[in-house]
């Protein structure tokens, strides 16, 4: 089920579409197997850490803290694994060619 992420820069908000992976499961799996365009990205909920084992396409990776704040960002190809954050409450994985958040960016609402 996509859901639309809310996220705030400076003076105003603005909209994202992602998947919402709260289950173990779902988390595991994330963004695994897919193909470009046919999911918009996936906001892991809680995950401090993704890998890109069985991926087909590179992504945009962005580290959320408990308030929703984007402290880090990485791209991280096929076959990558990321840095883990003990910090991080959350993970935003969007494809390349979609825009996403910036670091200071703050998630509020999904």
């Amino acid at each position: 089920m996509i859901h639309i992420l809310y996220f705030k820069r400076k003076n105003f908000t603005y909209t994202l579409p992602a998947e919402v992976a709260t289950s173990f499961f779902s988390r595991v799996r994330g963004l695994m197997g897919t193909k470009p365009g046919t999911v918009p990205g996936m906001l892991l909920v809680p995950c401090n850490a993704v890998h890109m084992f069985h991926m087909y396409y590179p992504l945009a990776i962005s580290y959320l803290l408990k308030d929703g704040t984007v402290f880090h960002q990485e791209v991280l190809h096929p076959w990558q694994i990321g840095n883990t954050y003990k910090e991080a409450y959350a993970v935003l994985e969007i494809p390349l060619d979609l825009p996403s958040p910036e670091i200071g960016d703050v998630l509020l609402y999904w």
